[in-house]
């Protein structure tokens, strides 16, 4: 097994400085973001600006009890995904509950792929936008999806 290096550590140990950096800067970001949207929701539609966050949550058995002690055996329980999307300005929270066999793709694919994301960002905006001239969006933890 081959050592690692003294240059390799120093390298690492500046990226993981830097990753710490750019962390707390996203995080003021998205502190300012919620603060700012907090501040102007009760302003004219022309002066109001909104912070949305959203995020695949984890996917859920139906009928779920929060108190069971085990899996129900000789039950096939529905399986249903959570997607949530904060609304800070109000304060509000929705949840869509997508369930196995209502998905995007072919075969249950995509189902946290750009389209459905994207479609459901679409509604939330749709029908609980307050006619604000300017939003900013976070996604929470998903460093993979693309939008």
């Amino acid at each position: 097994m081959k050592a690692i290096e003294e240059s390799e550590k120093l390298e690492a140990a500046e990226n993981f400085k830097q990753h710490v950096i750019n962390a707390q800067k996203e995080r003021e970001l998205y502190n300012d973001c919620v603060k700012r949207a907090k501040e102007t929701c009760i302003l004219s539609s022309d002066k109001r600006t909104n912070h949305y966050t959203f995020d695949f949550s984890q996917n859920v058995s139906i009928p779920h009890f929060s108190r069971q002690m085990g899996p129900i055996y000789f039950m096939s329980l529905r399986k249903v995904q959570i997607f949530g999307v904060r609304i800070d300005g109000l304060p509000k929270q929705l949840n869509f509950l997508i369930d196995e066999s209502e998905t995007m793709g072919i075969d249950g694919t995509q189902t946290h792929g750009p389209n459905a994301v994207i479609s459901m960002l679409d509604m939330v905006l749709d029908t609980h936008g307050r006619g604000e001239s300017t939003c900013s969006i976070h996604a929470d933890n998903c460093p993979g999806i693309i939008l």
